[in-house]
């Protein structure tokens, strides 16, 4: 057997199990990531904390705002 033959061998080796995982098992990421609020990931449904200030309007206005978005 050649060196190129044994490169070839191993290459779909490789192959073939990576297939094989990929088709088997799912991974954890793929079966947590389905969230029921509108499937956004765990990072992005954290609470957002922003200083009325820092928009330059105020408060009150920041609170009507963030509830009229929500109704």
């Amino acid at each position: 057997m050649t060196t190129l033959t044994r490169s070839k061998l191993a290459c779909a080796f490789c192959a073939a199990v990576a297939v094989y995982g990929m088709f088997t098992s799912r991974p954890a990421a793929v079966t947590t990531a389905v969230a029921p609020r509108g499937g956004l990931p765990i990072q992005f449904r954290r609470p957002l904390r922003v200083a009325a200030e820092s928009v330059g309007i105020s408060k009150q206005e920041l609170v009507e705002r963030i509830l009229a978005a929500r109704s």
